[in-house]
């Protein structure tokens, strides 16, 4: 199940790469800029700015999913919801989609070399994001092969909540693993995304014994309010450099810009409206707090 291929993509890897997003993730974290890429099935959105509000697609739903709010808006019960894509091409304003679509590895791999030129022009190749890719990790590992056969780098964006066993078939077909770190307390990881850290931080020890280090890399998301403590920042970098002091760590400024993903999907979202990317000095004050104990990049 995938929700988004994107093209033409700078900070997944190096080069210009294109991103495979994958659906389902084990976290829940109030920030996710990805909400569309939490659960493993398929949901229909509804763009409220592009309804015009003729109420055709009420009269098509075979389960009685939809029902007109009061700003004569379709307000969607997600969970009479078949998906089956009815109220979609009934909408003469595009104003209804569905967040994600099953693929065969054949089929993604095909659409994915299409662009070979340009990773091999730019250095770049293709990477897997989500969600958590490595949740479907037969799948990620297949699509990959197929383009490492053909000479395409690959990497993966992962939190690696998932077990060692997905993770070690993968090690000869993902060029770049791109770990992403919130928290060093496992306490606090579990308080604020449901799920403690243990397992993430066994599989990344495993991964720094294993790897090469220029294979790896850390990112740490600086998050108002959660991860941008100092006392966390250090801790952090404590912990990817007692793995392996070669391993460099990306600290990732705040992207504020999920919210109207949240209101399409009918989702709640108690993540603050007026939380805001920090400034350079701000990053640079950040990156003064892991720069003498760890590689920063």
């Amino acid at each position: 199940m995938v929700f988004s291929v994107q093209r033409f993509s700078v900070h997944d890897g190096p080069g210009i790469r294109t991103t495979v997003f994958l659906k389902g993730c084990p976290l829940r974290c109030p920030w996710c800029q990805n909400p569309e890429g939490l659960t493993r099935s398929a949901r229909v959105w509804n763009f409220d700015n592009l309804c015009g509000g003729c109420g055709n697609c009420l009269s098509v739903c075979p389960t009685g999913a939809l029902r007109m709010g009061p700003d004569r808006r379709p307000v969607i019960d997600h969970d009479r919801c078949t998906v089956c894509g009815g109220c979609i091409r009934e909408c003469v304003r595009n104003a209804l989609a569905v967040d994600g679509w099953e693929v065969s590895a054949a089929e993604l791999a095909e659409t994915l070399l299409a662009d070979a030129v340009f990773y091999t022009a730019a250095g770049g190749g293709v990477s897997f994001s989500g969600g958590e890719p490595l949740a479907q990790a037969d799948f990620v590992r297949d699509v990959a092969e197929r383009c490492h056969r053909a000479g395409i780098n690959t990497a993966v964006e992962t939190c690696l909540e998932v077990p060692w066993d997905a993770v070690l078939p993968t090690l000869g077909v993902i060029d770049h693993f791109l770990v992403d770190i919130k928290f060093a307390d496992s306490g606090r990881h579990r308080s604020v995304t449901g799920v403690g850290n243990d397992r993430i931080l066994d599989n990344f020890r495993r991964l720094a014994r294993v790897l090469p280090a220029d294979r790896l890399r850390v990112r740490l998301p600086l998050i108002p309010g959660f991860t941008a403590e100092a006392d966390n920042i250090a801790e952090v970098a404590d912990i990817v450099r007692a793995a392996n002091a070669e391993v460099p760590l990306e600290l990732l400024n705040f992207n504020p810009l999920a919210e109207a993903k949240y209101r399409r999907m009918a989702l709640r979202n108690d993540f603050p409206s007026d939380a805001r990317a920090y400034s350079d000095d701000e990053m640079a004050a950040f990156r003064s707090i892991a720069a003498g104990r760890v590689r920063l990049v």
